[in-house]
Parts: structure tokens; C-alpha cells; sequence
């Protein structure tokens, strides 16, 4: 007999899995199970699909092949689907093959309810079977190719290798560039030193230049004037021997 607290947790399953169904209505490829010639499963029909939208009352499925179909819901016994371009979806540890689990687990329980699904049921599931034939084998699907787990932890190696060599190339690229930085700086700084030396140095040359000619000049001044004044003095003499 059902419990009162498990007919709880079934009633809290079914709502979170209407409110999922409510957020997100769009399903990828799979197959939607509908009533037959009268509502029992043994005539259940399976429309593969390449689309199904849920709505409030009812399913617009797009099948394989094309065009488009509306289902109301009490015509649909269960939707059997999953998202294909996950198939090609890193797959590593045990919690990223849980959900292809799921849908074998559920495909066998619908197809033991549902005799008209298990003549589709084998290639459905068989991209599922697939992969967990390869985690069985110990196979890691990575980057959309399967290799062992030996050459997955080799690739990381590498991979990690190639981040650390990157990073020390930029690292190195940028110490390079630093010093190349500080090295034209410092022969910037030497060339305006030098500049302002050779100003320095050229205003004073000028500047004795200029007082080495102000002192030829006061010196020829100097032997000019006391020229004028041997020749004043030789002049007074004159006219005072003409006395």
C-alpha cells in the first residue's frame, strides 16, 4: 500500500514536472506516444518527430518528413525524447551520462507498456546505447571524439602544458617588452643629458668667446688711449719748446 507521504512526493514529482513542461515546451527529436483506435496501450500509435511543442491543452509536433501536426493532450500518452546535439557533448565523469540513463531506462519501461514502440525503440536509443557502450569500455568522449581515459588525461596534460608555455611566453613577451621600455627611457634620458650638456657647454664657450673679445677690445681701448695721450704729451712739448 502507498503511503500518505509517497503519494505526496508523487503528487510534488508530477507538478515539478508540469512546471518544467510549462517553462520549457519545446522538445528536440523523439517519439510521441498517442492513443490508437481506443485508449488501450496495446494500440497506442508513435509519431517520430523532429519538433514537439507543448502547450496548456495540447502538442504541435513537427514529424520526421516534415509538415506539422496538433495533438490535444488526452490524445498523447508520453513524449520519449532527447536533445541530439547533446550526443556530441563532452562526457567525462558518471553524472554526465545520467541523463542518457534516464531515457534507456525510460524507453524500456514505456516499451513494455507500449508494444507498437519497441519496433522504433532500437534505432532511438541506439546513438544512447552507443555512448554507454563507450563509458563501459572506459572510453571519455571529449571535444566530440572518443578516446581513453589514458589519452584524455595525456590531452590535459598537453592542454595544461600549452596554457602554462602560453603563459610563459607572455610573461616573458611582456618582461622583453619592460625592459625594452626601460632601456629606451634611459636612452632618451641620456640623449636630453647629453643635449642640455652640450647647450651648457656651447653657452659657455659663447659666453667666453664673447668676454675674450670685450677684453680685446678694452685692451686695444687701453692702447689707443695711451697712444692719444703720448702723442697729446708730445704735442704740449712741441709747443712749449716753440715758446
Amino acid at each position: 500500500m502507498i503511503s500518505c507521504y509517497s503519494r505526496k512526493l508523487v503528487a510534488l514529482g508530477f507538478a515539478f514536472l508540469i512546471l518544467i513542461w510549462q517553462f520549457h515546451p519545446a522538445f528536440g527529436a523523439g517519439l510521441l506516444i498517442i492513443k490508437g483506435e481506443n485508449a488501450a496501450p496495446e494500440f497506442a500509435k508513435v509519431v517520430p518527430f523532429t519538433k514537439c511543442e507543448r502547450f496548456a491543452v495540447s502538442y504541435k509536433v513537427t514529424p520526421q518528413g516534415g509538415g506539422e501536426r496538433i495533438f490535444q493532450a488526452n490524445e498523447v500518452f508520453a513524449v520519449l525524447e532527447y536533445e541530439p546535439t547533446l550526443l556530441n557533448a563532452d562526457m567525462i565523469g558518471s553524472g554526465d551520462f545520467l541523463w542518457i540513463e534516464d531515457v534507456v531506462r525510460q524507453s524500456s519501461t514505456l516499451s513494455e507498456k507500449f508494444p507498437s514502440l519497441r519496433r522504433m525503440l532500437s534505432q532511438f536509443i541506439k546513438p544512447l546505447t552507443d555512448i554507454l557502450s563507450h563509458r563501459d569500455n572506459g572510453d571519455v568522449q571529449f571535444r566530440g571524439n572518443w578516446v581513453s581515459r589514458a589519452n584524455y588525461d595525456n590531452l590535459l596534460k598537453a592542454e595544461a602544458q600549452r596554457i602554462k608555455d602560453a603563459e610563459m611566453a607572455r610573461v616573458q613577451a611582456a618582461e622583453q617588452q619592460r625592459l625594452s621600455e626601460q632601456r629606451r627611457l634611459e636612452d632618451q634620458r641620456m640623449a636630453v643629458n647629453k643635449a642640455e650638456a652640450e647647450m651648457k657647454a656651447s653657452e659657455e664657450k659663447k659666453q667666453k668667446e664673447a668676454a675674450a673679445e670685450a677684453e680685446k677690445i678694452a685692451e686695444q681701448r687701453r692702447v689707443e688711449a695711451a697712444d692719444l695721450a703720448r702723442r697729446e704729451e708730445n704735442f704740449k712739448k712741441q709747443a712749449r719748446s716753440l715758446v
